[in-house]
């Protein structure tokens, strides 16, 4: 049971790493997302030295939560297979899939 928990920490911290990899990317490159940019701008109190990390550290708790998210519609397929026979809800929830993948395009 301690290995578990050990192997999961360490995952988690390895996905963790990747996150800060992918959010630096985007301030590197210039193409970050506006609303947690003006975020971290109003965290950093004025302090230009601050935007950049606390604009990293609201990205990668974005993204988080995008995984969130994904994990749990795919889930709902998993427990809902019905969704596929009655077509009125399958729109619906594609529909719902739709707008949350579009906020992010």
């Amino acid at each position: 049971m301690f290995k578990r928990m050990k192997l999961n920490s360490a995952m988690a911290r390895l996905v963790e790493e990747k996150l800060y990899e992918m959010a630096i990317d985007e301030l590197g490159s210039g193409n970050v997302r506006k609303g947690i940019w003006a975020k971290a701008i109003a965290k950093s109190n004025g302090n230009k030295e601050q935007e950049r990390s606390k604009y990293l550290e609201l990205r990668v708790e974005s993204l988080k939560d995008e995984a969130q998210v994904i994990e749990s519609i795919i889930g709902s397929l998993d427990e809902e297979p019905r969704l596929i026979e009655d077509n009125k809800n399958q729109r619906s929830f594609s529909s719902k899939i739709g707008e949350f993948i579009s906020i992010f395009v």
